[in-house]
Formats: C-alpha cells, structure tokens, sequence
C-alpha cells in the first residue's frame, strides 16, 4: 500500500507540471504610450531565504509607495523604432530591445510577465539594478551601500495603455 502512495505522488506530480515552455508573448503589442500606474514589492530573499512577509509587514504602504513615487505615474511612449520617451522623470529619450520575453530599456532589464492590448506587468530585481548603477562609482561605494549580492527586491511594474 505504502509503494502504491508513493507511485501515485511521483505520477501526480509529474502530471501537474503545467510548464509547457510555450508561453509566447505578443511583444508587438509594445507599441504606444503606456502609463505606469504601481511599482509592488513581490518578493524578497536574502541569501535564498524568502522575506517578502516580515519586510512588508515592517513596512507600512505608506513607505512603500513613497519608495517609488517618483517613478509612478510616468508615461512610457514606446515607439516603432525601439526608442522610448519617459515622461513624469525628465522626459528623456532612450532605446529599448525585446528578446523573448526580456524587455530592456536603456540599462534597466526587465522580463515581461504579460502584455496585451490595454495592461502590461513587468518584473525587476529592483536591488540587482542598483548594484549595477553603483559599479560604475570608486570601490568605496561598496563600504557606502553595502554588497547587494546576497539580496533581491522583485518589483512588479503594473502599466495601463494611454
């Protein structure tokens, strides 16, 4: 009976596994302005351990959108020649690429978790992007903002076309 429970959870299992790898997105659907309406917090690890709770739960939403106040409410204008204008920041002019399902805007890379016609969701290592940023300063930078290596903030980008 025991072998008969454990034949039905290793087959259970291996029938559940919904990764088709067929999860193809229409990226043609970029095209126009788009409105970046909340940037979440949706997980958390330091060294593999998942914080997302104990962080949110320190934090009050007050001080979570305060983090990212500056960016929401920023208009993406991605045009058919792979530039984008940000406006809402500086209104600056950058290039953006898509490879699958990565989109990439000037150095900020994102993977696109959906797209269609009216709402987009990207996703970001929010910290891996400041680390980036902080490369190109002296080595004392490091003793300045600490090694974000053993870290990751994974932010959702939530957009709503214009």
């Amino acid at each position: 009976m025991k072998k008969l429970f454990y034949l039905c959870l290793l087959v259970l299992t291996f029938s559940c596994d919904s990764d088709d790898g067929d999860t193809t997105i229409d990226t043609s659907q970029i095209v126009g302005e788009w409105t970046l309406n909340a940037i979440d917090i949706s997980r958390v690890t330091v060294d593999g351990v998942d914080m997302t709770d104990l962080l949110l739960s320190e934090m009050n939403d007050e001080e979570i959108d305060d983090s990212f106040d500056d960016l929401e409410e920023s208009t993406f204008n991605f045009m058919s020649d792979n530039t984008v204008t940000i406006t809402g920041s500086e209104g600056d002019l950058v290039t953006y690429s898509i490879n699958g399902s990565t989109l990439t805007i000037d150095e900020l890379i994102f993977d696109i978790i959906s797209l269609n016609g009216n709402k987009m969701v990207l996703e970001m290592d929010f910290l891996s992007m400041m680390d980036d940023a902080f490369d190109d300063m002296d080595d004392d930078s490091d003793d300045m903002f600490g090694d974000f290596g053993d870290m990751e903030i994974i932010t959702e980008w939530h957009f709503s076309k214009n």
